[in-house]
């Protein structure tokens, strides 16, 4: 082997390492910018989670406040945490779990099984409150809320509550 036949040889291997360059030098770049697309995909979608987990965090925190105001024993903070409750229950941040936290504060304040109401003339603008926040996060939860207090969140207008099932 010698002459001719080795100069073809290395005239093929120079020949296909070249090939191999050239499509290193073109697809070299492109293979750049699929990676670069590739991290910023990630990128965004990681600060998107972190955005969420931020919202949520915030959320709970005003939720705590909320609840703590609730079962304070003064009936002004009561009035206004009933009141950021039912806000905060309308959020697309509460959970199916975060809307059993609601139910039980409803609950809490309704009195289980029947209107704490029920010998009062007039329902209190909390219990009227915390009636129709019950009525909310059992239609967000699709549970069937009682009757009476669907006629409570209606107030004494007597006015049909949007959501309120029997």
């Amino acid at each position: 082997m010698t002459g001719p036949l080795v100069a073809e040889r290395v005239a093929a291997v120079n020949a296909a390492a070249l090939d191999w360059v050239g499509w290193a030098v073109v697809l070299g770049p492109a293979a750049t910018l699929v990676a670069g697309l590739v991290a910023g995909v990630v990128a965004y979608l990681a600060i998107a989670q972190r955005r969420r987990a931020d919202a949520k965090a915030e959320w709970w925190r005003r939720t705590q406040w909320a609840l703590d105001e609730v079962l304070s024993g003064a009936p002004d903070r009561r009035r206004v945490g009933v009141a950021v409750l039912y806000r905060l229950a309308e959020s697309e941040l509460a959970t199916p779990e975060d809307l059993e936290v609601f139910d039980a504060a409803w609950g809490l304040l309704l009195g289980v099984g029947g209107p704490v109401a029920s010998a009062a003339p007039e329902p209190s603008a909390t219990e009227v409150t915390a009636a129709r926040g019950q009525v909310l996060t059992d239609g967000r939860r699709g549970v069937a809320t009682a009757d009476w207090v669907v006629r409570l969140a209606a107030g004494s207008s007597g006015a049909p509550v949007a959501g309120g099932r029997g």
